[in-house]
Formats: C-alpha cells, structure tokens, sequence
C-alpha cells in the first residue's frame, strides 16, 4: 500500500511540469513521445519504419516545458547498416552506424505544443522534415 503523503507529493510534482511519458505527438510515420531525461538531455522516440524508432537527442532540452524554440540535436537509428562512415554513441550508450543532425523546431514556447524535425542523414546529407503534431 501507499502512503498517501508520497502519493500527494508525486500529484503536486506533476501539477508543476509535465511527466516525461505525458508528451506524445503524432506524425505521418506513427506517433513519437518524450522518452526521459538523461545527463541534460531530452530523448525523444520517433517512428521511423515499421515497428522501429529512431533515437532524437537534444542537449540543454531536459526539464524545459516553457522556454522552447530551436533546438539541435542528433539522431541514431539502431542498425547494422553502415550508413554514415563512423558509429556514434549516444548519451544512452545506443551505438549505430545509421545517424545524423537534426534541428527541432516548437510551434510554441510553452508545453503543450507541435513540432518540426529537420532531419539529416551523416554530416548533413539528404535533409527531410517530420511534422509533429499533438493527438486530438
């Protein structure tokens, strides 16, 4: 059983910012969520294919919910592809030889709000853009 002391605590913590797993967009690929928080960063999962996600990283974006603008980033892809001429391991040791750039843009500056991903592969080659939008 729980204290209801902690439980009350736990409610007020979350009435002051989002809870991580709370931000969920939705993109054309399948929806994309604010995975945690390590070392500074914000990791979020974006769907990339079939059942598979890419890995966003964003230094300097963790515990942000109202200060949100342009934010740049990497991302992995977990494969054994050798995509890029180098692996890159990120900040959650996911190793891979499929990455690259990307630059997050928020629609607004404050939780909860949309987002754009420009997305490169390598050292910038072959930008694209994911839309995010939040559920409806």
């Amino acid at each position: 059983m729980k204290w209801i002391g902690l439980a009350g605590l736990a409610a007020t913590a979350t009435l002051a910012a989002p809870a991580v797993a709370d931000e969920v967009w939705v993109t054309e690929r399948g929806e994309a969520y604010y995975a945690e928080e390590i070392g500074g960063f914000a990791i979020f999962q974006v769907p990339w294919g079939e059942d598979v996600e890419a890995t966003f990283y964003f230094e300097g974006l963790a515990g942000n919910y109202d200060h949100r603008g342009t934010h740049e980033g990497y991302w992995i892809f977990p494969s054994q592809i050798e995509e890029c001429p180098a692996v890159l391991v990120g900040v959650d040791h996911l190793a891979s030889p499929e990455w690259g750039r990307v630059t997050l843009v928020f629609d607004e500056a404050s939780f909860p709000t949309g987002w754009t991903a420009t997305v490169t592969t390598c050292f910038n080659d072959d930008p694209f853009a994911i839309r995010a939008d939040l559920p409806n």
